[in-house]
Parts: C-alpha cells; structure tokens; sequence
C-alpha cells in the first residue's frame, strides 16, 4: 500500500538523517518495511545504504547504494552523491568515476576535487564545508579532517555515530584531539537526543 511505504520510508529517513540525531537503529525497521512494500524506489535504498554504513556495516551498506545506482539508472537524484562519497572514502576511484562520467550532477568543481582528492592530488580546499572532511580524509590528511569536522560539530553537524560507528571515519581515532571531537560530538548528539525521549 502507497501510504504504508511513505509512512515507514519517512519514518526512516526522519531517523536516519533528517533527525540531526542518527537514530539510525530505530531507521532500519522502517526502511525494510518499506523495501518490502516497494523494492524498486532508488531514494529508499540510499536512506537505507546511509543507515547501514553509518552502523559500520559497509558490505550491506555499499550493496543498497548499489541497487539504488541500478534502479536510477542515469537519472539524477540526491542518492548518488552518498554513494560517491563511501566510493572515494573506500578507495574504489575508478569506479565513482564511472559513476561521475554517467551522471551530469557531478560535473562540479567540488566533485572533481574529491576525485583528485582520492588520487592523491592536491587542489584549493572546497567551497562547500560540508565536504571539507571528505577532502581532507581522502588526501590522508587526518589532522585537517578532524579538525573540519569539529567545525562542523560547533556549526550543529552531528557527527557522533560518524566517529564512534563508520570505520572510515575510526581512522581518524589516531588523531591526538579524535577524544576531545568524539566527546564534542556525543554531548550535541545528547542534546538533540532528547527532544525524541
């Protein structure tokens, strides 16, 4: 039934993301019921790719974005740009390039600094900040990574299933400061937390 997808799928989305708080255990429920009803909707595979990779579990994760990617096809749609960014993150350049080449939403100055990012490249810092930390991880350079997503957290991000559950970002827990972010982070995700007790 169309309202029982939409109802689950926002519920899901709302926890996963829209929430600020990354309620993304209480997400997956819904999203899976929501994949049940309606298993051909490429937006609920990258709500429910997004909770599974920030659950720290990866495979599954990388496995819904790719469905998502298979079911948009080369349409363009907010989903994409999640895939990308576990792609780049995970090494596999040569197929978010693939990706980028069969889509015209990132063809963007930001874009093609995240792939020169990955390669190694070294280009002027992102306009975006949101995608500092992306930038500055694929580069290898943790200490500015850490350092943009402690802005990020003093800008209200909530990072702190980001920090605490992604292996991507854990890398990052060999920073000197990672306890002193991590701990910025769990009391704003605290605060956000308790507008849905």
């Amino acid at each position: 039934d169309k309202d029982d997808y939409y109802f689950n799928w926002c519920l899901g989305v709302f926890y996963s993301v829209e929430s600020g708080v990354g309620l993304h255990e209480r997400a997956l429920p819904h999203l899976l019921n929501a994949k049940e009803i309606n298993p051909h909707d490429p937006k609920m595979y990258s709500a429910l790719g997004f909770a599974y990779m920030e659950l720290g579990r990866t495979k599954e994760g990388i496995e819904a974005f790719q469905t998502a990617m298979d079911l948009a096809g080369n349409s363009d749609y907010f989903g994409k740009w999640f895939i990308m960014f576990w792609l780049l993150m995970d090494g596999q350049i040569e197929r978010a390039e693939r990706i980028m080449k069969a889509s015209n939403s990132f063809d963007t100055d930001e874009w093609n600094s995240l792939l020169a990012a990955a390669r190694g490249e070294k280009r002027t810092p992102l306009k975006v900040k949101g995608l500092l930390p992306i930038h500055y991880f694929l580069l290898g350079m943790k200490k500015e990574a850490l350092q943009s997503i402690e802005a990020s957290i003093d800008r209200g991000g909530n990072w702190y299933f980001s920090l605490k559950q992604n292996p991507h970002w854990q890398t990052l827990s060999t920073e000197p400061h990672y306890n002193r972010v991590l701990e910025k982070a769990k009391i704003l995700h605290d605060k956000y937390s308790k507008r849905f007790k």
